[in-house]
């Protein structure tokens, strides 16, 4: 079985574990009930067509709630990786000051893109949060490497960043 792999990155990343964890789910009819949703890759590979689906990160939330919606389309992200990514390359001190940019961006608007951005392009998806929300500490990549990354996979294959399981297991997003 192919795992479908989340766009957000994160340490501690389950995807590994995923093969192990789909033998332990009894196979019930029913939904999906994830506490913990993360990057989401135990969700999105438990097999259930329904799932209920929380975060204590209000980040992760939006940002899947804003694939639900129709906010971000594989095109946009696409459009935003080219752009932001095309930035990231030629910015200064081999990439960070674009990447500084876009945190400090991240932490006025709290634009979803940015937060896949930054969960893409700091090292191990290492990021670490304030108190009010914000981003405090992410550490780059190497610019090359995140470009190459941003760009690896096709969004118009539904690859990677595009998320297509979105509509089609009928998820719901929320807080507790």
């Amino acid at each position: 079985m192919r795992i479908v792999v989340p766009p957000l990155k994160s340490q501690g990343i389950k995807t590994k574990l995923v093969p192990w964890i789909q033998a332990l789910i009894p196979n019930v009819a029913g939904r999906w009930i994830e506490p913990f949703l993360g990057t989401g890759v135990v969700a999105f590979n438990s097999g259930f067509n329904r799932s209920l689906l929380s975060d204590t990160n209000p980040h992760v939330v939006r940002f899947y709630k804003s694939i639900q919606s129709g906010l971000i389309t594989p095109s946009r992200v696409r459009s935003y990786l080219e752009e932001e990514g095309q930035a990231l390359r030629s910015a200064g001190r081999n990439g960070y000051d674009h990447f500084q940019h876009i945190r400090t961006r991240f932490n006025k608007n709290h634009d979803p893109l940015d937060f896949l951005f930054l969960s893409r392009a700091g090292f191990n998806g290492m990021m670490r949060f304030n108190k009010k929300g914000g981003v405090e500490y992410s550490v780059l990549q190497e610019a090359r490497a995140v470009f190459a990354i941003l760009h690896h996979q096709d969004c118009q294959s539904g690859q990677q960043y595009c998320l297509p399981y979105g509509r089609g297991m009928g998820i719901r997003y929320g807080l507790f």
